[in-house]
Formats: structure tokens, C-alpha cells, sequence
């Protein structure tokens, strides 16, 4: 194994950035909550307030089990992730008014909103996804 780069912070140099890290992703959930409210609503602000809480509760559960230590980029990866599944739930609700405005049912607005933005959640989680393939091969050079 060679060494190819090494960094040395304080201890509580790396628990301020952590605990900082942690603080603004709990204040970007609130903002979320608040955005979501004003735009959408209360039914679609509980509705994604409940999607991120669930989704907050199997990663961190995860996390738990596997035993990762997390740092500062794991944390901002969580952060990163939180917005990608906002986009989604954004997208549906966009299409939701849009088909709710050209005169559609409640019912077949929702299956329509759907589908229609299906191939753009798709498209956006695939390409995170290739990106983080990417970035993860990248870094495991560091250790190589």
C-alpha cells in the first residue's frame, strides 16, 4: 500500500465541521417543509416530509448496522440525496397541476403525473448514479 495523501485536523476542528454539517442538514429539511408548504400545500408538505423522514430513518438504520463512520462528505452526500428525492416529489406535483388544470380527475391526474415525469426522475437518478460511480472509483485510488 502506498500513501498517496494524507490530512491532519484538530479533533474539534473535525467535530465542529461535523456537528455544522449536521446542523445545516437539518435546517435544509426544515426549509424543505416550509418550501414544500407554500408551494404545494399541507397535504403535499406531510407528504414529503413524510417520504424524506422515511427515507432519512432506512439510511441512517443502515448505517447503524454496517458500522460506517460517518464524515463530513458522507454527510453531504446524505444532504445531496435529500434534494434529489425533493426533485422528484417536485416533479410529480408540478404534473399533478398540470394535469389537475387541463381538466383531468384527482385519480387520473395522479396516475398521469406519474407517468409523465417518470422518464425525468429516471433520467436525473441515473445520472447520480453514474456519477457516483465514478466519484467512488475515483477515491478508492487514494487507497491503491
Amino acid at each position: 500500500m502506498i500513501l498517496m495523501q494524507e490530512e491532519k485536523i484538530s479533533p474539534t476542528l473535525g467535530e465542529n465541521m461535523l456537528n455544522g454539517a449536521l446542523r445545516a442538514g437539518v435546517i435544509g429539511f426544515v426549509a424543505i417543509a416550509i418550501l414544500m408548504f407554500f408551494m404545494y400545500g399541507f397535504t403535499n408538505m406531510i407528504i414529503t416530509t413524510l417520504i424524506l423522514s422515511g427515507f432519512m430513518i432506512v439510511l441512517f438504520g443502515f448505517i447503524k448496522v454496517s458500522d460506517y463512520a460517518l464524515s463530513l462528505s458522507g454527510i453531504a452526500a446524505i444532504i445531496l440525496s435529500i434534494g434529489m428525492a425533493v426533485d422528484a416529489n417536485i416533479l410529480i406535483f408540478e404534473r399533478y397541476r398540470e394535469e389537475i388544470k387541463g381538466g383531468k380527475s384527482v385519480g387520473g391526474a395522479i396516475d398521469s403525473a406519474k407517468d409523465r415525469s417518470w422518464s425525468a426522475i429516471r433520467d436525473g437518478q441515473v445520472s447520480s448514479g453514474i456519477i457516483a460511480l465514478l466519484l467512488f472509483t475515483m477515491g478508492i485510488n487514494i487507497f491503491k
